[in-house]
């Protein structure tokens, strides 16, 4: 199978996946908010914040395996792939301890000294965070297993389980809070999922990479090769989560819990607009590192143009959907209240995440040829910018002032990357990129933009709401398909929907599967 086509196929997969997650999740949303109530609902996005930052334990080092695995698989070293698995364990293990015991030890001081947490919430959510630091130890190696099919090019595999395992967390959460449980059952309940997860990645890894044996182990050669390579790693990761937790934090000093639930709700939708880099970046980033450790220069830079564009193009039309409708989204599905207290928050956030997801390609590229100091730096300089920004303009603006930091520390850090990734690594003129990843899709997008704008006073619901953001959207898609793609994007499309259709008569007929597919 081409190159091209293997990105397809792994990009229409991530899409498949997050996309059934994001619907599933927008149903189910309201009724979790309405059965725990604002204050119990921000008690459990604070920590998930505070999990985040333990994150950083991580030490990079999930990207690593990624590369290593896809560069090793690439020049068929199995056993150098077998070291780096069983040391990826060996270490998370050890990592996820450390993490899990601290975040033990500072439960009690958050809940009762630093967050304001309702009196008659205080036992249950202490109860909560130790039940998440016990999560936190398990889900360290579950990284490692979940990053192997991803590393392999094997998207398919990675979002079968994701599906299955996101519905079923979602649908366990509406089933325990029907039967009348609270936040304990919850956060209980997530710790078998992970489980779960683990005991499905591990019988998927022994099938992919039959000759190897999954043990904890260390390589000393391997070791340093992850920990160079994960280092700018960690600074990105920490990075990463001090922009995307810490606004929470703030608002949560500041402000009566409740404000968290009032921010995270438009911070959570316009994250989704995430799926689109991740979808694509994903996929992108094990092929990066094959082409850089195969030498294929220009094929490097046909990704990273090719990718810009695709990005662009599914992205520019969900964020205009959220600028235009986005009040209107939240007054229906939630209620006019909430709208009235989030509605500006969305719009901002949106153009925020919007400008940030553009930096996917040259994340991508910056990690495939193993130059991670660039995004480090970015990540780090954007974080920098994003606490001082919010610690000035949360207490006077509130959730619009986490925002509004959000979008302005974003567009400083953006801006300098993409210049450092196009002049050092891919040869790309900022006017060639523009011209050629730029033009096209943002034509579409401020049509897609204009179109919402006159039938927004036609929609009087939330069934509206989502109708003409799905009519605008597909007719957006389908333009561009026509006017944006070039021949050679198309024919990979294609070549790509006639793989399904093959795929589907083999399973319905006695046709065996090529070895490609199996």
């Amino acid at each position: 199978m081409s190159r091209s086509r293997i990105l397809v196929r792994n990009t229409s997969w991530n899409f498949a996946s997050q996309g059934w997650l994001i619907a599933l999740g927008f149903v189910i949303t309201p009724y979790i908010i309405r059965k725990l109530g604002a204050d119990a609902y921000g008690v459990l996005s604070i920590i998930g914040v505070v999990i985040g930052y333990f994150g950083f334990l991580d030490l990079g080092l999930g990207q690593a395996v990624i590369k290593y695995v896809s560069e090793y698989y690439a020049k068929k070293e199995f056993d150098l792939i077998g070291q780096v698995i069983s040391t990826a364990i060996a270490l998370y293990l050890i990592l996820g301890t450390i993490g899990a015991a601290i975040i033990a030890l500072l439960s009690e001081w958050l809940v009762r000294s630093i967050l304001k947490i309702p009196t008659d919430l205080m036992d249950i959510s202490l109860f909560a965070f130790y039940v998440s630091a016990l999560g936190f130890l398990i889900n360290m190696p579950l990284t490692v297993f979940g990053s192997i099919p991803g590393a392999l090019q094997r998207f398919d595999i990675t979002n079968k389980i994701g599906i299955g395992v996101g519905t079923l967390q979602l649908s366990l959460t509406v089933l325990l809070l029907h039967s009348g449980y609270f936040l304990k059952a919850i956060v209980i309940m997530t710790i078998f999922i992970s489980i779960l997860s683990i005991l499905l990645y591990a019988n998927v890894l022994k099938r992919l990479l039959p000759k190897i044996k999954i043990r904890p182990a260390f390589s000393r050669r391997i070791l340093n090769d992850m920990f160079r390579f994960g280092g700018f790693m960690l600074i990105a990761r920490v990075a990463g989560t001090v922009v995307f937790q810490t606004d929470r934090i703030i608002i949560g000093i500041f402000f009566p819990i409740s404000y968290v639930t009032y921010y995270s709700v438009p911070h959570s939708l316009a994250k989704k607009l995430l799926i689109v880099p991740t979808s694509i970046g994903t996929a992108a980033f094990p092929a990066a590192s094959e082409l850089s450790s195969l030498n294929l220069q220009e094929e490097l830079r046909e990704l990273y143009l090719r990718t810009t564009k695709f990005l662009v193009l599914l992205a520019l039309p969900l964020v205009a959907t959220f600028i235009v409708l986005g009040d209107k989204l939240l007054a229906y599905w939630l209620d006019p209240e909430f709208s009235l207290r989030s509605a500006t928050a969305l719009q901002i956030l949106s153009c925020a995440i919007f400008v940030m997801l553009l930096t996917q390609p040259s994340t991508d590229i910056s990690r495939g040829t193993g130059r991670p100091e660039w995004l480090a730096i970015s990540a780090g300089s954007n974080a920098i910018m994003n606490v001082v920004l919010c610690m000035l303009l949360v207490p006077r603006l509130g959730i619009n002032g986490a925002a509004t930091s959000l979008l302005i520390s974003t567009i400083c850090a953006t801006i300098p990357f993409i210049h450092v990734v196009n002049r050092k690594a891919v040869k790309v003129s900022m006017k060639e990129l523009l011209a050629k990843s730029f033009l096209k899709p943002m034509i579409v997008g401020v049509l897609v933009f204009a179109l919402l704008s006159l039938l927004r006073p036609l929609v009087t619901n939330l069934a509206g709401v989502l109708s003409v953001a799905t009519f605008t959207y597909a007719g957006g898609v389908l333009v561009s398909y026509f006017v944006v793609l070039d021949k050679k994007e198309k024919k990979a499309v294609i070549l790509w929907l006639e793989s399904i259709k093959k795929k589907n008569v083999r399973e319905k007929g006695p046709i065996p599967a090529s070895n490609e597919e199996v």
